[in-house]
């Protein structure tokens, strides 16, 4: 079975119980591109002026991104930059089996799953391996829900990530997190989706200000806004203020002058 394109997590119950299945959002997009494939259809990815993969068809390739960096690139490497280049290969030609894309994507492809490599790891370390540090019976096996990490694999994934190194390496990686307090709401979609989101409800054509991105990624779902961030968009806002007043401003002005020089040329 095609590991990269499975649908449905195992959830672990009490011992003796048999595990179920859990539907997800994501089995939809796989069994979809299964279907494709089977018929030799692949779908084709929209691009921005900036050449960045947007709309639904982007969504699906982000989500397909994420399960080819859990299933196929073992967690032992310890960093993406060395992961071999014919693995690097094997994911593109998956990625190109189930998508019509530009060449040049590889490269940001490559970059969202070496994201999700980290982001896989970690959630691994925080919520399956540190919790249970002195229960070392119960960190002997992988988690049931993740079938396709070998027990081998495991065994030395566990081992680095309760040596003494990693601990040095989470507490500097703890304080470089604390200086990112601006946190954002953007979800898989990514300030390109946002954009093209912004640009299709007040439909236009033109780039949306950086700023004015910035300032909508981190607006919740209830309209409000971190308390930390609420000094910069009140910056922001009060800078667009300005912009607007001063575009008006100027455009009455060059209608006065123009409707002076009308006068002037009528008279003389």
């Amino acid at each position: 079975m095609d590991m990269s394109l499975m649908g449905v997590d195992t959830i672990p119950r009490s011992e003796g119980e048999k595990p179920t299945k859990k539907k997800h959002r994501g089995m939809t997009r796989k069994s979809m591109l299964i279907k494709n494939r089977s018929k030799g259809m692949k779908l084709s990815i929209k691009y921005n002026l900036d050449g960045i993969f947007v709309g639904e068809s982007a969504v699906h390739l982000t989500s397909y991104l994420g399960v080819l960096a859990r299933t196929m690139v073992p967690i032992t490497y310890k960093t993406w930059h060395v992961v071999p280049k014919e693995l690097k290969d094997k994911l593109w030609d998956c990625i190109e089996a189930s998508f019509s894309l530009n060449q040049k994507s590889r490269r940001n492809c490559m970059l969202t799953i070496g994201k999700c490599f980290r982001s896989f790891k970690s959630m691994l370390t925080v919520k399956y391996i540190l919790p249970f540090k002195d229960q070392p019976e119960l960190l002997k096996r992988p988690p049931i829900k993740y079938t396709f990490i070998r027990d081998e694999e495991w065994t030395m994934f566990v081992k680095d990530r309760l040596s003494e190194n990693f601990k040095d390496y989470r507490e500097v990686q703890k304080e470089r997190r604390k200086k990112h307090i601006y946190n954002h709401h953007l979800s898989r979609k990514g300030y390109a989706g946002l954009e093209e989101e912004m640009m299709v409800v007040s439909g236009s054509t033109e780039t949306i200000d950086r700023s004015i991105l910035w300032k909508k990624a981190r607006e919740k779902k209830d309209g409000t806004f971190d308390e930390v961030a609420i000094p910069v968009i009140e910056k922001i806002v009060s800078r667009h203020f300005q912009t607007i007043i001063s575009f008006i401003y100027n455009s009455l002005f060059m209608i006065t002058n123009l409707q002076l020089n009308f006068i002037i040329n009528i008279c003389f």
